[in-house]
C-alpha cells in the first residue's frame, strides 16, 4: 500500500474505529496544512513572531477533570475511586464511544498515526482521531512521526479519540460531568469529549502511554 495522503486512509483504519466514511477524513496532514486548517476554522491565530497560538477554549486546565477507567480483567480491583479517577462499566464507555463516532458524522476529521517510547523502551503506536485540526496539531507535536516505511504496515497499539465539541448528558450517559476523559485498557482506547488538549490532559495521556506496557 502506498503512503496514505489526504482523503485516503488505510483500510484497517475505518474498520478499527467504526467511522462511517473516508471522504471527509484528512490523514497524516503536514504541520503547514494543519496550521492552514486551524486558521480557516478560526481555532487560533499567528502571533507577532508568526507562531500559531490556539484559543483557550471553553474548558479550564482540567485539573479537576475526572478520568473514568473501564472496569475489566485488565484493571481488576486496582482502580481507586477518588477525586481524579472513577471506575465505570464497559457499557457506559461503549455508549459514549458510539455517540462520539456518531457525532463526527459527515464532519471533516483529522487522523494521525504516531508513536512514543514508553518507560520500558517499548515503541507504542498511537492512532489519534481528532474533531479539530488544532487537536491533531498537538498530537503531531507530542509524538514522533513514523517513517514512510513504518506507515505502510502501521498497526495502532492505542487509540486516542478526541471530540472537544461533544458533551455527555449526565442524565442518560452514566457520568457526572459533561466533559469526560475515559480510558479502556482492554481496547487500548482513550476517549476525550468536551475538552481541548490542555497541559494537564496532555500529561495524563503521556502518563498512560508511558506507564503501561503493551
Amino acid at each position: 500500500m502506498s503512503v496514505p495522503s489526504m482523503f485516503k486512509v488505510p483500510m484497517n483504519l475505518l474498520f478499527s474505529t467504526g467511522l462511517p466514511a473516508a471522504e471527509n477524513i484528512i490523514y497524516q496532514a503536514s504541520h503547514e496544512n494543519l496550521i492552514k486548517d486551524c486558521l480557516r476554522k478560526n481555532e487560533g491565530a499567528l502571533n507577532e513572531e508568526g507562531i500559531f497560538v490556539t484559543k483557550a477554549g471553553n474548558v479550564n486546565d482540567a485539573t479537576s477533570m475526572t478520568v473514568y477507567v473501564v472496569k475489566n480483567a485488565f484493571t481488576g480491583n486496582t482502580i481507586e475511586c477518588n477525586g481524579s479517577s472513577k471506575p465505570i462499566d464497559a457499557t457506559i464507555f461503549l455508549q459514549l464511544y458510539q455517540k462520539t463516532i456518531d457525532h463526527f458524522g459527515k464532519k471533516q476529521i483529522w487522523i494521525r498515526d504516531a508513536f512514543v517510547l514508553n518507560d520500558s523502551g517499548q515503541k507504542v503506536n498511537i492512532r489519534s482521531i481528532n474533531e479539530e485540526p488544532a487537536g491533531n496539531l498537538v498530537v503531531l507535536d507530542m509524538f514522533s512521526e513514523p517513517s514512510k516505511n513504518e506507515l505502510e504496515n502501521f498497526n495502532p497499539d492505542w487509540y486516542l479519540v478526541h471530540a472537544p465539541e461533544f458533551f455527555a448528558d449526565s442524565a442518560i450517559d452514566g457520568i457526572d460531568e459533561k466533559d469526560f476523559f475515559m480510558v479502556n485498557y482492554e481496547t487500548k482506547t482513550m476517549l476525550i469529549g468536551g475538552a481541548i488538549f490542555t497541559t494537564n490532559i496532555k500529561h495524563r495521556i503521556l502518563s498512560i502511554l508511558m506507564e503501561h506496557s503493551l
